[in-house]
């Protein structure tokens, strides 16, 4: 964990650019768990704007459905959420560029089950979808599996 008090962003970009140096002619994903974007929302702000991804899937995103979309709005991206409903935490979302054309895929979130949420994005007339998983610590192991054995 980074202590709010002394983060300095510098450092992981500077990490991230270097490891993905060879890699910015194609389509970048990255991946962050936020345990809670109420909380560290400028945070991901400075981290998505300065290192460049195409796309940011986010776990425990902590967002509920009355949590105003405006608020978590990057500039030059679009949002994707899935929200847990009636209890605290989870949740995910995705960040994509707006210069991409893309929309949600529709897959039932069951309850006992991992949180999901996939979108489809068009890069150069091809489709890739994109998914986000995140398994609750009370949702088995197993269960996690099989989801992800189904959906390969």
């Amino acid at each position: 964990e980074i202590p709010k008090t002394n983060f300095d962003p510098r450092t992981p970009i500077d990490i991230i650019k270097k490891d993905l140096q060879d890699f910015w002619d194609f389509f970048t994903i990255g991946h962050i768990n936020a345990r809670s974007l109420n909380k560290n929302i400028n945070e991901l702000k400075v981290i998505i704007e300065k290192a460049g991804f195409d796309a940011v899937s986010v776990s425990e995103s902590w967002l509920r459905s009355r949590t105003p979309k405006d608020r978590f709005h990057i500039d030059g991206y679009k949002i994707f959420r899935t929200d847990r409903r009636n209890k605290r935490g989870g949740g995910v979302c995705l960040y994509v560029r707006e210069e991409f054309d893309c929309k949600r895929i529709k897959i039932p979130n069951v309850s006992e089950s991992p949180e999901t949420l996939w979108v489809e994005v068009t890069i150069n007339h091809k489709k890739l979808a994109i998914g986000t998983l995140y398994k609750a610590p009370k949702i088995p192991a197993s269960t996690f599996y099989d989801v992800y054995d189904s959906l390969v």
